[in-house]
C-alpha cells in the first residue's frame, strides 16, 4: 500500500499541510472594512446589470473571488445589497444639476434643452444604467416610481415651466402644468430614452447619430408646446 501511495504521488511534490484545499484560489489581498464593502457594491453593480437582480450572491462572491458568508458581513441580506446598489446607482447616473442647467434663463431655452439632453443621455444611456434600471422595475418595492416622483417628475416639470416662460404667451403665475403638458415632455423625454433601450435592452444597432438629432427634437418640443400653450390659453387667437 505505501509502494501504490508513492507511485500515484508526483515525484518532488510538496506535503500538503492540514485543512489547505489543492487548487484552491489564491487569497485575496486584506482590504480594510469600507474598502471591501465599497468593493463588493461596485461588483455588485457590474454583477446586477448583467444577470438581473433575480442572480445568486454565490455568484457574486465567485465574481469577487470571496467566500459566500463574507458578503453577509457587510450587507445583512440580498436586499440590502440590492438597496445599496440602486441608492449608489442612482446617485452616480441619474442626477446631476439638471434643475439649475434648465432654470438658467440667461441662456435661451433651445440651447438649455439640448445641453440638458446631452448631459442627460451621457449619464443615463450607457449599459449598465439601462439594464440596472430594467432589473429595478422587476423589484416590488417602488423602486422605479420613487426615482420618478423624486428624480424624473420634478426634472420635466421644470422643462415646462421654462417653455412656458419662453413661449411670449401670458399665462397666469397660478396656473398649474397640465397634465397635457406633463404628458407631451414625457412623450419626447421617453422617445429620446427609447433609444438607449433599443440599444442596450434589445441588443438592435443604432446609428451614431445622437448628436445630430437631439436639437432638431428639441425644436419639435418647442413648437408643439408653444401650439399647446395657445390652444390652451389663447383660444381665441388659435381659431
Amino acid at each position: 500500500m505505501t509502494a501504490m501511495r508513492r507511485a500515484i504521488s508526483p515525484p518532488n511534490a510538496a506535503p500538503t499541510a492540514p485543512g489547505v484545499i489543492i487548487g484552491a484560489p489564491v487569497r485575496r489581498r486584506r482590504l480594510s472594512g469600507g474598502d471591501r464593502e465599497q468593493e463588493i457594491v461596485e461588483a455588485a453593480i457590474a454583477y446586477f446589470a448583467e444577470v438581473g437582480f433575480d442572480a445568486d450572491m454565490r455568484g457574486l462572491a465567485r465574481r469577487l473571488g470571496v467566500t459566500h458568508p463574507l458578503l453577509f458581513r457587510y450587507f445583512a441580506s440580498k436586499q440590502a445589497l440590492i438597496e445599496r446598489v440602486i441608492d449608489v446607482a442612482w446617485l452616480r447616473y441619474g442626477r446631476g444639476d439638471w434643475q439649475q442647467l434648465l432654470a438658467d434663463r440667461a441662456v435661451p431655452v433651445t440651447e438649455r434643452l439640448v445641453d440638458f439632453v446631452r448631459r442627460h443621455a451621457e449619464a443615463t444611456h450607457g449599459r449598465q444604467w439601462m439594464r440596472l434600471f430594467l432589473a429595478a422595475s422587476r423589484q416590488d418595492d417602488g423602486t422605479n416610481q420613487r426615482y420618478f416622483q423624486q428624480v424624473t417628475r420634478p426634472l420635466l416639470e421644470r422643462i415646462c415651466r421654462e417653455l412656458r416662460a419662453a413661449s411670449g404667451i401670458r399665462i397666469p403665475e397660478q396656473a398649474a402644468v397640465s397634465a397635457l403638458e406633463l404628458e407631451l415632455v414625457w412623450h419626447w423625454h421617453g422617445g429620446l430614452n427609447y433609444r438607449a433601450i433599443r440599444e442596450h435592452i434589445y441588443g438592435a444597432s443604432v446609428a451614431p447619430v445622437l448628436d445630430a438629432l437631439i436639437p432638431y427634437t428639441v425644436d419639435g418640443l418647442i413648437a408643439a408646446m408653444q401650439r399647446l400653450l395657445s390652444d390652451r390659453f389663447m383660444p381665441a387667437a388659435a381659431e
